[in-house]
Formats: structure tokens, C-alpha cells, sequence
């Protein structure tokens, strides 16, 4: 389990630009509606750049706490929980997990149980119904980004040859060859 805990912003640290930065917390505000006040600073705040907030709601979890809730982002699952000595946040990446299962209980009471290598995370509540969806869906885009970045590893090579072609052909000078390859050879 990665647990990232309370880290200076990566935004602040990387210098992101405002007008992202405005437009990822609307987007917050957007998902958690009502409970944006309680989470939604934090939450904020411990966004790496180019995360993205997919689903959140509150929640109950393991042991004692004052409030809690569960959120999942483009690249992982968080789960946050508002104790007596402090706020506790664990995270698991999308990539380290190996199971979701969502159940509905009595009430509407969804129960949502996310698994990994060495931990499990478990929310209930019924702000619960469709976050394994959420993240089921978040895994595979993860993926699908993973295989196309690795098809276009191979890809220059190919857009090396046909370089090549349009050179023999006469339709591109060696100068424009030498430039384009190694525009290709820069991006393997």
C-alpha cells in the first residue's frame, strides 16, 4: 500500500499554472457536491499534476472515526478519515489493484471493497453506489494509456522507415531526414 499522508501540494511544488489548478478544484466541487467543504480542500491539495478526480462520496470505513469518506481519482484510490488525533489518508494505486466488488445491502447501503497486493480498503455507504464502476472504468483507461504508449515505442521505427522512403523518393532532403529522425529517436 502507498500511503501518501499530508505532503506539500505537488501543485505548489511544481509551479502548476492557475488556471489548472481552478479548474481541477471546480471539477472537485463538482464531484463531491455537498461534502466539498469537509474534503475537498485536502483533496485538492494531494492531487499529483494531471490527476483527476473520477467519483467520491462519504463513507464508512474501518475503525474509529469522526467522519469519513472514499474517493477514486484517474491514478488511485483514496480513502480519508477524520479521527481524534488527526486526519489518517491511505492510498492505492489504480495499477497495485487486483479486485473491486461492490455489493448493495439492506437500505441502499452499498459496500464497496477494494483489494491489492498486501491491503484491502472497504467503504459502506449508500454515497457508495457506483464507485466500483468508477474505478473499474479508471483502471482500464489506465491501461488502454499503458498499451498505447508502449505501441508507440515501436511506432518511430516504422516513421523512421518511411522517412527513409520519401528521401529515396526525392520528396524530402536530407536535411528534413536528419531532423525528423531525430525528433523519432528523441521520443523512444
Amino acid at each position: 500500500m502507498v500511503c501518501y499522508g499530508n505532503v506539500l501540494s505537488p501543485k505548489v511544488a511544481l509551479g502548476e499554472n492557475e488556471e489548472s489548478m481552478g479548474s481541477e478544484r471546480a471539477n472537485i466541487t463538482t464531484v463531491l457536491g455537498k461534502i466539498d467543504g469537509m474534503w475537498g480542500d485536502h483533496l485538492f491539495e494531494m492531487l499529483g499534476p494531471g490527476e483527476t478526480l473520477v467519483a467520491g462520496g462519504t463513507a464508512a470505513l474501518e475503525g474509529d472515526n469522526l467522519a469519513s469518506a472514499f474517493f477514486c481519482t484517474n491514478e488511485r484510490v483514496i480513502q480519508m478519515a477524520e479521527r481524534m488525533t488527526g486526519r489518517k489518508v491511505d492510498s492505492l494505486p489504480l495499477e497495485m489493484i487486483s479486485s473491486v466488488d461492490e455489493s448493495t445491502m439492506l437500505l441502499g447501503i452499498v459496500k464497496v471493497e477494494v483489494r491489492g497486493a498486501n491491503t484491502s480498503f472497504k467503504a459502506t455507504g449508500r454515497a457508495m453506489k457506483g464507485i466500483a464502476a468508477s474505478i473499474n472504468k479508471a483502471r482500464r483507461e489506465q491501461k488502454k494509456g499503458e498499451v498505447s504508449t508502449a505501441s508507440e515505442a515501436g511506432e518511430p521505427m516504422a516513421q523512421i522507415e518511411k522517412l527513409g522512403e520519401l528521401l529515396n523518393k526525392g520528396l524530402i532532403n536530407q536535411e528534413e531526414f536528419d531532423e525528423k529522425k531525430q525528433a523519432f529517436l528523441d521520443r523512444l
